[in-house]
């Protein structure tokens, strides 16, 4: 039976926090509420969006959608060559493409312009099968969505879905897809680890466990790694 593995750039390929943080930047600015150069802004990796808004902009709900747009738009329109590559992850993509011909597909949240232009910097278009991406400027839950379309298309293949977010792990198991906790991420190991069905150490670590991962029972929260 053939697999597809389902996974984001975002989190598992890359850390796309320092291109968050100056995205949250430019647009504070944009509101003429900058922050200085020296502010910690690490914080917004591990709270929910609203969170941030009630911090960055306290009191100023009225201000929180304009906010939500220009980060968006920074977002998207920044350059990706100097985003620092997770180890191992083209040796993944290249392993399972050639040694086990499974496709890999791109889920992403972001507009197709932006994926293709992170595809380019990153190095990885000639790593990659498919690309998922949502109509229009994109949206909070759209990977979940893509994901459940590709579990409901008539296909016979084993959908495997790498992230690094508990709730997409939670998702994954409504919809009968595989999937296989990134602990390389910056949420919680112990979170991913009991939602997951599988947990991956590292890139090299899944691509060593592979067969173990797509024959493994659904309910098993296997961790992933060299045997």
């Amino acid at each position: 039976m053939s697999a597809k593995l389902l996974m984001d750039l975002e989190g598992i390929a890359f850390d796309p926090l320092p291109f968050t943080i100056k995205a949250v930047r430019r647009s504070l600015a944009r509101l003429g509420r900058p922050v200085s150069a020296d502010t910690d802004l690490s914080f917004i990796a591990k709270q929910p969006i609203q969170a941030t808004l009630d911090t960055l902009l306290p009191g100023e709900e009225r201000l929180h959608h304009r906010f939500l747009n220009l980060l968006r738009h920074h977002y998207c329109q920044q350059r990706w060559h100097t985003a620092r590559l997770t180890p191992d992850i083209r040796e993944l993509l290249a392993g399972l493409g050639s040694g086990f011909r499974v496709q890999r597909v791109i889920v992403s949240a972001n507009p197709r312009a932006t994926v293709a232009c992170q595809l380019t910097d990153l190095g990885l278009v000639d790593r990659v099968d498919h690309v998922l991406y949502p109509e229009g400027s994109g949206c909070a839950h759209c990977r979940r969505r893509l994901v459940a379309q590709q579990a409901q298309a008539a296909d016979d293949s084993t959908l495997v879905w790498l992230t690094d977010l508990p709730s997409e792990l939670e998702a994954a198991r409504e919809i009968s897809v595989l999937g296989v906790g990134a602990l390389w991420g910056r949420l919680s190991e112990q979170q991913l680890r009991e939602t997951g069905d599988h947990a991956a150490e590292s890139p090299r670590a899944l691509l060593a466990s592979w067969s173990h991962v797509t024959v493994g029972s659904l309910n098993s929260a296997t961790p992933a790694g060299p045997r």
